[in-house]
């Protein structure tokens, strides 16, 4: 449709961008009355981020229009390799584009070929970026004809036209907002709206079908994005936004829009922890001794059999207590493995524990004992838990000290005196031999 060049301006002596439009555009007296009438409009358009027009006009039955000259590039060199740009960029975009599409429309004029191409991107004062708006030379009036020449070719880019402007039916501002939407769904997805292989099934896609939400190319971009464009994108122009601004203001709201962390469970939360947490604590209340000291056993009530478990260390025993003799009281540490052994007093006189008449608990202490031969005897009547020595007897014949109350103990006394005598026995026979034969002689 047009051809741009790099000139210089013989008056002003600085680079220009010189944009010749194809001859058939001139060859068609409406398209050049409206294009100078127009032209000259454009030239008298003031805002930062619309490219000046210097100068338009004939010349050897050509268009031309004459406008500054950006050095550094446009949009589509942004979008060369098919990736998004950032939201901070894709906002500064939006603003700056919206601001310029503004100011056009308010003076009645409709860009009709907005697409990357026409979109320059500069580095500002500051810095940053600066996008300008340019390639007015197909604007026309919002009250003008149908947008077609004479040959019946649409003016725009196929792949931003609105639905309108292929139908041939009136442009007003609206069909800059749907182009205008169809750039930023290329800029936030880094995919045009249609993709088909054939021009011909774009212009039918715009008319008849809906494009892909942007969250399926972008799934991390939220809800609101994939309205916004949704609506920019309609084919009824009713149901779009009135102004690129109203675009703009919906499409920043919308990318600000955070979407909300999916619920999950709260580890350690008050309903799940109440059953673990109490019989943690009822655990501790058995375990840990009060300040004042150990606490003492309960006595078991009568008719009802001592209960097992680790602190009875197994089944208690079948023989009922003597009834004139309190049961023991078993001191109980979860920190001391041996508990220390009290004496009882010399004036009490009780006869040896045997393993069938120990008292209950008796046999819990002798198990938590470190020496396995030790058994614990029933402490005198009093509140102090006590654990008496085994006790010992002298036989007559050996006068060695022997535990009574194991009498597996002595079995290795016993043998050593039978092995002894055995002994003995051979010698004695051996020296009976001797002496016979000493005799004999």
């Amino acid at each position: 449709m047009s051809t741009v060049y790099l000139a210089e301006h013989v008056h002003l002596h600085r680079h220009v961008a010189l944009k010749v439009l194809d001859p058939e555009f001139a060859s068609n007296p409406t398209f050049r009355t409206r294009f100078a009438r127009e032209s000259q409009i454009v030239a008298e358009l003031e805002h930062p981020h619309i490219v000046p027009v210097y100068d338009a006009g004939e010349a050897d039955g050509l268009l031309f229009l004459v406008m500054r000259y950006v050095e550094q590039g446009d949009l589509r060199d942004l979008l060369a390799a098919g990736d998004p740009l950032h939201h901070d960029r894709l906002r500064v975009l939006v603003d700056q584009l919206a601001g310029a599409l503004g100011v056009a429309h308010d003076a009645g004029l409709v860009h009709r070929d907005i697409k990357p191409a026409n979109v320059l991107s500069a580095t500002g004062a500051r810095g940053g970026d600066h996008f300008y708006l340019s390639d007015f030379g197909i604007t026309k009036r919002a009250t003008s004809g149908p947008p077609l020449t004479a040959t019946g070719q649409v003016l725009g880019s196929v792949d931003f036209i609105a639905p309108e402007q292929i139908a041939g039916r009136p442009l007003d501002r609206r069909t800059d907002v749907y182009a205008f939407g169809g750039l930023v769904y290329q800029c936030l997805t880094g995919h045009l709206p249609f993709e088909r292989d054939h021009e011909l099934a774009v212009l039918l896609a715009h008319v008849r079908e809906d494009p892909l939400p942007p969250s399926t190319h972008r799934p991390e971009l939220p809800p609101e994005v994939d309205a916004v464009l949704a609506r920019v994108l309609s084919k009824d122009p009713d149901a779009r936004p009135a102004t690129a601004r109203d675009f703009a203001d919906e499409l920043v709201a919308a990318l600000n829009a955070k979407p909300g962390p999916a619920p999950r469970p709260v580890p350690g939360s008050t309903a799940a922890m109440v059953v673990p947490v109490t019989a943690e604590t009822d655990a501790g209340a058995e375990e840990e001794p009060p300040a004042g000291g150990a606490p003492a056993a309960e006595e078991p009530a009568a008719g009802t059999p001592p209960a097992e478990g680790p602190a009875a260390g197994g089944p208690p025993s079948d023989t009922e207590p003597p009834t004139d003799t309190e049961p023991p009281t078993v001191e109980e540490s979860p920190t001391v493995e041996e508990p220390a052994t009290v004496e009882e007093p010399a004036t009490v006189e009780e006869p040896a524990a045997t393993p069938d008449a120990a008292a209950p608990g008796s046999e819990a202490a002798t198990r938590r004992m470190p020496v396995p031969d030790r058994r614990a005897r029933p402490a005198a009547p009093g509140p102090v838990t006590t654990f008496a020595p085994p006790p010992t007897d002298v036989p007559p014949e050996t006068g060695n000290p022997r535990s009574v109350a194991d009498p597996a103990r002595g079995r290795p006394n016993e043998r050593r005196w039978i092995v002894l005598l055995a002994v003995l026995a051979v010698l004695l026979i051996a020296a009976t031999v001797v002496v016979a034969l000493a005799g004999a002689r």
